[in-house]
C-alpha cells in the first residue's frame, strides 16, 4: 500500500505537470470538469468529477488515502502516455529507485554546516525580494454581455519574475481558449467568447493561479448543442424547441455535423443574472431521456449551476447505475463510486419532475415530490449565474422555474409559445 500510494502521488505530480493550470489545491470546479473531459477523449474512460476531486485530495469530506480501483489507475495512465498502470509505475521504480547505494567516502556535512548554508539562502532570498519584489497587476474589462463576446484583460507582469506566466480563458472545447504564454512586452489581451457560459479566467505564475476574473456570456435563453470527441457543435436556438420542449433530434444533430452512430453528449444553458443566491432557493424541471444510447444503457442526466462563489448539482443515472451518480454543493462532494447513492439511480426514460432545494447550507434533491438525497455545505455558493444541463443521448427539458428565497417565481419557461 505504501508503494502504491507513492505511485500515485508521483501520477497526480505528472498531471499537474501536463495540464499546467496551477497548484491542485487552487483549482476550481471547472478545472476538475475539464480533466475528467479530457481524459475521457484521451482514455473513453469517464472519471467523475468528484472522484477526480478525491483522488487529487480535494474532496475535504474524506480525510483517508485514496486508493482508486486498477480501471481508474489505468486511465490515468493512459492519460499521460502509458499503457497501463504496471507500464506507468515500471518506469517510476526505474527513474525513482527506492534504494540507492551511497559511497562511505562522501563526506557528510557537518549540522552546523548545513545550518549556516541554509540561513545564507534564508536571508540571501529575503534580501533579493525586498529589492526585487513581485507585483503583478491584473483586471478584467468587458465582462458581461452576448455571445459572440470579447472580453479584455489589462495586466502588468513586469515584477515577476521569469518569462512562463500564462492565462487561462476558461473554455473547455475552444482550443484557443486554454493557456495562453503572456508576454511582458504588452499590457492587454483580448479574447472572444463564441458560446454562452460562466467563465473562470485564471493568471498562472509557478504552475498556480495567483488571480481570477469571472467573465458572464449570456445566452438570451436557452443554448444548445452537442458534445463529441471533444468537439461542440451549437445548434440553432430556432431548433431548440419542438412539440412544447426543448429537445434536440437526431436529425438536427447530424445537420450540425454530429456523428450520431458514435457516442454523444448534449446540453442546455441558460445564463443570465437570476437574481438567486444560496441563502434559500429552488429550481425544477420536467425531464425526459428519449432512448438509451450507450451500449450498457446507463444513461444520465447532470445538473450544474454555475455561480459567483462556488458550485452545486447532481448526477442521476439510469436504475442499477448508482456508481455513475454524484451529488455536490459547495465544498461537499459525494460520488457513487465511493458512496453508496442507490437512490440516485432512477427510471429516467419516462416523465420525471426534479426540484433541487438549498436552504440553511443543505441541498435537497427531489424526484416527483420525493426526497431521495441531501448533502450540507459550508462552503458559499453565492449568486446563480448559470444552470447547465448535459445529457448521454436524447433529452427533452420542460416546465423549468426558479424561486427566490421569498419563494418567488422569477424565473419560468413552458416552452409553450415558441
Amino acid at each position: 500500500m505504501e508503494h502504491e500510494v507513492r505511485h500515485l502521488d508521483q501520477c497526480i505530480r505528472e498531471i499537474e505537470n501536463k495540464v499546467q493550470w496551477g497548484r491542485k489545491e487552487e483549482w476550481t470546479n471547472y478545472h476538475f470538469t475539464r480533466l475528467s473531459d479530457d481524459i475521457f477523449q484521451s482514455t473513453s474512460v469517464r472519471l467523475s468529477v468528484s472522484s477526480i476531486r478525491r483522488l487529487l485530495g480535494q474532496d475535504k469530506s474524506y480525510k483517508e488515502k485514496f486508493n482508486p480501483q486498477i480501471e481508474t489507475k489505468n486511465a490515468l495512465a493512459k492519460y499521460l502516455g502509458f499503457e497501463s498502470w504496471s507500464a506507468f509505475k515500471e518506469k517510476f521504480n526505474k527513474t525513482n529507485p527506492s534504494k540507492t547505494k551511497i559511497s562511505r567516502r562522501i563526506i557528510i556535512l557537518s549540522g552546523g554546516t548545513l545550518v549556516i548554508i541554509a540561513f545564507i539562502i534564508w536571508m540571501g532570498t529575503i534580501f533579493y525580494n525586498r529589492i526585487f519584489p513581485e507585483e503583478y497587476y491584473f483586471s478584467g474589462r468587458n465582462l458581461s454581455g452576448y455571445h459572440p463576446h470579447t472580453a479584455a484583460f489589462h495586466y502588468d507582469i513586469s515584477g515577476l519574475h521569469g518569462d512562463e506566466i500564462y492565462i487561462d480563458f476558461g473554455e473547455l472545447y475552444n482550443p484557443t481558449g486554454k493557456l495562453e504564454l503572456l508576454p511582458k512586452t504588452e499590457n492587454i489581451v483580448t479574447h472572444t467568447y463564441f458560446n454562452s457560459y460562466y467563465y473562470n479566467v485564471l493568471l498562472i505564475y509557478k504552475n498556480k493561479p495567483i488571480a481570477h476574473e469571472k467573465v458572464l456570456v449570456l445566452s438570451d435563453g436557452w443554448d444548445g448543442g452537442v458534445i463529441q470527441n471533444n468537439e461542440y457543435y451549437l445548434i440553432d436556438k430556432a431548433l431548440l424547441i419542438n412539440d412544447s420542449s426543448m429537445n434536440i433530434s437526431a436529425s438536427e444533430a447530424a445537420i450540425a455535423g454530429v456523428d450520431t452512430t458514435r457516442d454523444f453528449e448534449i446540453e442546455y444553458k441558460n445564463v443570465a443574472d437570476f437574481d438567486i443566491t444560496d441563502s434559500k432557493f429552488s429550481v425544477s424541471f420536467d425531464v425526459l431521456l428519449r432512448r438509451r444510447f450507450n451500449q450498457n444503457n446507463c444513461s444520465f442526466l447532470e445538473m450544474l449551476l454555475l455561480a459567483t462563489e462556488s458550485d452545486a448539482g447532481f448526477k442521476l443515472a439510469n436504475t442499477g447505475c448508482s456508481s455513475m451518480t454524484s451529488f455536490f454543493a459547495g465544498d461537499s462532494v459525494r460520488n457513487g463510486r465511493y458512496d453508496e447513492l442507490q437512490s440516485l439511480a432512477y427510471n429516467l426514460m419516462k416523465w420525471n419532475t426534479i426540484r433541487f432545494d438549498v436552504s440553511d447550507n443543505t441541498a435537497k434533491l427531489y424526484v416527483n415530490e420525493t426526497l431521495i438525497y441531501k448533502l450540507g455545505y459550508t462552503q458559499s455558493l453565492g449568486s446563480i449565474k448559470c444552470i447547465h444541463l448535459k445529457f448521454s443521448g436524447y433529452g427533452i427539458v420542460d416546465n423549468v422555474e426558479f424561486r427566490n428565497n421569498q419563494n418567488t417565481v422569477v424565473y419560468n419557461e413552458t416552452f409553450d409559445n415558441k
